[in-house]
């Protein structure tokens, strides 16, 4: 045998690459699926703040005191999503955001959510990572209005127990169709050298970057939020400008992301 050990590992860990398509964009539409209707709604928690603090607890509830709900719920979401991956890793991409359907939800959903779509792509990662973080972006755009509808129409009540009932049944449904998809057949202790192959290596600084942002845009968005709020009361619709606020940004950066990665389609190397 000519090859040196790098040589081989190399030629077996590019031995079954990943599809670029097939069966992947199915995994793209459930994980699409899975971010919309999980961590969507935690974006159109507003449309709940402002029945509570002007309906349901007028005069006895600040906004403050309201708005510790949705950031509670957007941190338990960041926080738990670092445990998350490893409860995949041992029990399945499957079995623990179902578990979380029923129980923490968007928590034990949006890691995996995001992960599994990249093990089908490689040329088109960029891409289809776009396409599944947009999910949350356009689910609060939609579960705002929803919520905002369904309030009015119906109950409080009866909308929280409708969209847990959505939910349930259509992320149950889209985690039956997901599949993880294994491009090689690494040994469980891989050398530097597969490490920087696949980037591993900026995954611990990619992980603390995006936890640190997204703690400061659970620390100042509610606030800024909550003064969009006083000052657009008045528009024609109603809270509009909440609503943009809430959910344009997300989908703009997930447009940007979608657009930047596919021009660049940066394939990792060895140097």
């Amino acid at each position: 045998n000519d090859l040196t050990p790098l040589e081989d590992e190399k030629k077996r860990l590019m031995y079954n690459p990943p599809p670029d398509g097939g069966y992947g964009w199915v995994v793209v539409a459930c994980s699409f699926l899975l971010e919309f209707f999980a961590e969507g709604p935690i974006s159109a928690f507003g449309v709940f703040q402002e029945y509570y603090v002007n309906e349901r607890f007028k005069g006895h509830a600040s906004n403050a005191t309201i708005s510790l709900v949705g950031v509670l719920s957007g941190s338990c979401m960041a926080i738990l999503g670092v445990v998350s991956g490893k409860l995949c890793e041992k029990y399945g991409y499957r079995i623990v955001p179902l578990c979380g359907i029923v129980t923490l939800s968007a928590a034990l959903t949006f890691l995996p959510a995001a992960v599994v779509p990249s093990q089908w792509f490689e040329r088109r990662r960029g891409l289809a990572t776009g396409a599944v973080n947009m999910g949350i972006g356009v689910g609060g755009l939609v579960w705002t209005q929803f919520n905002h509808l369904m309030i009015r129409k119906i109950s409080v009540e009866w909308t929280l127990r409708l969209t847990s009932i959505v939910v349930l049944i259509t992320c149950t449904a889209s985690l039956f169709l997901i599949k993880t998809y294994q491009s090689t057949t690494q040994p469980r202790k891989t050398s530097a050298f597969v490490a920087k192959y696949f980037g591993v290596d900026t995954l611990p600084v990619f992980v603390g970057l995006y936890y640190t942002v997204s703690g400061f845009g659970y620390l100042f968005g509610p606030p800024i939020a909550g003064v969009i709020l006083e000052k657009t009361r008045s528009w024609d619709p109603p809270y509009i400008a909440l609503k943009i606020y809430t959910g344009l940004p997300m989908v703009v950066a997930c447009m940007a992301i979608v657009t930047i990665w596919t021009l660049t389609r940066k394939q990792p190397s060895v140097t």
